[in-house]
């Protein structure tokens, strides 16, 4: 297979860099005996899922921020920080280098941290500094997020959370948090955000608080919640009612009680919102990621026959036969919470959600039961022309054997 693309970088792409790649084999190929691999490790595939934007990720990880209308990225080029103009098909060097980087939901400015600790607002077009602000807090920022209105920033650190005026650059409030948080969701309708933090292990279970963030005023946030889950990326329903939380994987690790066994591994769990209170309702079976419709219609995670708890059903005749499908997709109601199951296959799925929440498109072509070693090269560069990508291999990655294909919610 070879690929040639302008801006178009594949996940393939980033997949063939390896010389070491997890691929399943299909029907009338040849490959070495299965090896068995750690679930723990492929399954934070789904956790690389883009089927919305990520806002303020590390740019040193190899990501690329694209902005909302699509015609402005910012990513690493070496050691300096390059905006991506799509429309000019021009690349610009910034005057400082960039570790953690969102745009707003207009794609006019864009927030940047450096290394040192700096917050600042550039403007998109001009590429001007609109404001610089120092952290009160040394150390890495672990999470940058805009408000949807584009009024206000949320910037994680290690042991606090700050508010700061996106206009100006000013802090409207700290709130001190245990650890560094990685995920914050915003409540529509509401000057409020809930932010999640780290998940610690006691009493043979985990342990995840979730936070209220004040947007507007000077008070401080708080401990909202604890929920019997992993850390994970929040859903919020339109209403700002309820929210849903479920990570890919979620095991105990080295942290958890011995003897003691986590029956309920990687739920959905569901967070009733009332103002500034947050009551845990239930987990429900099934892992994340989970992705909303945009109207709020229905819910979609997975569901591991090999990582279940049948108790967590209401109806014992939903549960999944465990002889079958180990895969199943999930299509969750958000307000009565009943549920539906499909069987997808036995390969660890991962999905991207039409704008219009009634289909999605699955690939379940990166199989957890064998892999096979092959030859590939991979690169990347930005020239004159933009950005370039090339992959070379000698496997049919996207071929007839890879799962990978619509599945229509609606019927």
């Amino acid at each position: 297979m070879q690929s040639r693309s302008v801006f178009g970088l594949s996940t393939a792409v980033l997949l063939l860099a390896c010389n070491d790649v997890s691929f399943g084999t299909g029907p009338g190929s040849s490959a070495p005996e299965p090896e068995i691999v750690d679930e723990s490790v492929i399954a934070g595939a789904n956790q690389n899922d883009r089927s919305k934007p990520v806002e303020g990720e590390d740019l040193r990880t190899g990501a690329m921020i694209v902005s909302a209308d699509g015609r402005a990225i910012v990513m690493q080029r070496n050691t300096r920080t390059v905006l991506y103009d799509a429309d000019r098909a021009t690349y610009y060097e910034l005057p400082m280098v960039l570790q953690r980087v969102a745009f707003d939901k207009s794609g006019t400015r864009f927030f940047g941290v450096d290394g040192l600790g700096t917050l600042h607002a550039i403007d998109r077009s001009t590429r001007a500094s609109l404001w610089s602000t120092p952290l009160p807090q040394a150390g890495a920022v672990s999470m940058l997020r805009v408000s949807d209105d584009g009024s206000a920033l949320l910037v994680g650190q290690e042991s606090a959370v700050q508010v700061v005026e996106a206009g100006k650059g000013a802090i409207r409030n700290t709130t001190p948090v245990p650890s560094s948080v990685r995920y914050a969701a915003f409540v529509p309708g509401a000057a409020r955000a809930l932010v999640v933090g780290q998940t610690a292990w006691r009493d043979g279970g985990p342990h995840t608080p979730v936070y209220t963030i004040e947007l507007a005023g000077a008070v401080a946030g708080a401990l909202a919640v604890e929920v019997p889950n992993c850390e994970a990326p929040l859903e919020i329903t339109n209403d700002g009612a309820r929210a849903f939380l479920s990570p890919t994987y979620c095991s105990p690790g080295a942290q958890a009680v011995p003897g003691e066994v986590w029956t309920n591994p990687d739920p959905v769990s569901v967070i009733d919102l009332e103002g500034a209170s947050l009551t845990f309702l239930k987990n429900l079976p099934g892992f994340g990621p989970v992705t909303m419709a945009e109207d709020d219609s229905r819910l979609v995670a997975y569901l591991d026959t090999a990582r279940m708890d049948p108790a967590m059903f209401d109806d014992p005749d939903q549960v999944p036969w465990a002889e079958g499908d180990r895969y199943h997709l999930m299509t969750i109601d958000p307000v009565s919470l009943r549920f539906s199951l499909a069987p997808i296959g036995n390969a660890i799925p991962r999905f991207a959600m039409t704008r219009d929440g009634r289909g999605l498109l699955v690939d379940a072509s990166a199989k957890a039961s064998s892999r096979i070693k092959i030859a590939a090269r991979a690169s990347v560069s930005i020239g004159e022309g933009g950005i370039q990508a090339e992959a070379e291999s000698s496997v049919d990655v996207f071929g007839s054997s890879s799962a990978f294909g619509f599945f229509d919610l609606t019927t």
